[in-house]
């Protein structure tokens, strides 16, 4: 718990019966998670667990690569609130609702767009357009889900047989996986693909 690392809402930091709850997280059924996006921290004197709020410095921009979550899923697109911009350590201010059309998500023909985001999946994707409205791409390999949790349980999902696993529920879940799945993502830190979990 002493080293920090980049979480985002919603993610589990640590167990309301082994820590205290600290500024930027919440409890919810024994557990403490994340409210906002930022660095997560650990208090040794106080057995506190804390979120550092990201800073917001500076707009997206064409071409950029961001870190977003899926909000909503639409008949042809799928919107996204933009978290943070990659590699620059630089975080969203201003306009920060984004949509990707279906056309936009894979190189793959895409049938329903549950086969391939779902709501609170955190997504890496390109900037197409940054005005009026931010539209972003997610057809190449390293675009894509990032960090996506089980529909029924919540838990997080591993990476296995190339599609994602909730190793709770035991059942697959399909999505557009980008190939650095699970990788770390914090910012300023260049990312490598983790290990496929064999069945």
């Amino acid at each position: 718990m002493t080293e920090r690392k980049m979480v985002y809402p919603g993610d589990e930091v640590g167990e309301a019966e082994e820590f205290l709850a600290g500024p930027g997280t919440y409890v919810e059924d024994h557990k403490i998670l994340a409210a906002t996006v930022g660095e997560l921290g650990f208090d040794e004197k106080e057995f506190m667990v804390y979120v550092t709020p990201a800073k917001p410095i500076n707009v997206v921009k064409l071409g950029d690569i961001v870190i977003a979550i899926v909000d909503d899923l639409k008949s042809s697109m799928v919107t996204l609130g933009i978290e943070r911009i990659e590699h620059k350590d630089r975080f969203v201010m201003g306009e920060t609702h984004a949509a990707i059309h279906v056309a936009k998500c894979s190189h793959d023909y895409v049938r329903e767009l549950e086969d391939v985001y779902r709501i609170t999946d955190v997504v890496r994707a390109r900037v197409i357009q940054a005005g009026p409205s931010i539209q972003l791409d997610t057809r190449d390999d390293d675009l894509g889900v990032i960090k996506g949790r089980c529909e029924v349980c919540r838990q997080s999902m591993v990476l296995k047989d190339g599609r994602l696993w909730c190793e709770e529920c035991e059942r697959f879940e399909a999505r557009k996986i980008s190939s650095r799945y699970g990788a770390d993502n914090s910012p300023g830190v260049e990312t490598s693909p983790i290990e496929t979990k064999g069945a």
